[in-house]
């Protein structure tokens, strides 16, 4: 099966700073929130500490200068239910990363398409 898709305008002008700057901030804010919801609730410190650090083309989401964080990653007595807060923030990451990708190339699409009619 065949499938021709015509458009009318050129991808590349595609600005991918605007593309890359849009769907990591994007992202990483919702991968962020959903980090600190599964963060351990006793003190707040995890979940405040939980930062996001981004670059021009990558961005980091982890539990800086948290001295137990990792020891909260593994072991936790009081809440076993919140181990692995950030694996199960990374399992559900991917999908988010997806559909902020499509929402960010709709956005700048659709400014070339303005552009070129």
């Amino acid at each position: 099966m065949l499938v021709k898709v015509s458009t009318n305008f050129d991808l590349s002008e595609l600005d991918m700073s605007k593309l890359t700057t849009i769907w990591l901030e994007n992202s990483t804010r919702r991968i962020q929130s959903i980090a600190r919801q599964n963060a351990s609730c006793d003190t707040g410190k995890l979940k405040q500490g939980i930062a996001v650090e981004k670059s021009k083309d990558q961005a980091r989401v982890w539990p800086r200068r948290i001295p137990y964080a990792v020891r909260r990653e593994f072991e936790n007595y009081k809440n076993p239910q919140r181990k692995f807060y950030m694996k199960r923030t990374h399992d559900v990451a991917g999908p988010i990363v997806q559909s902020e990708f499509d929402k960010a190339f709709d956005i700048v699409s659709k400014n070339i398409q303005k552009w070129a009619i």
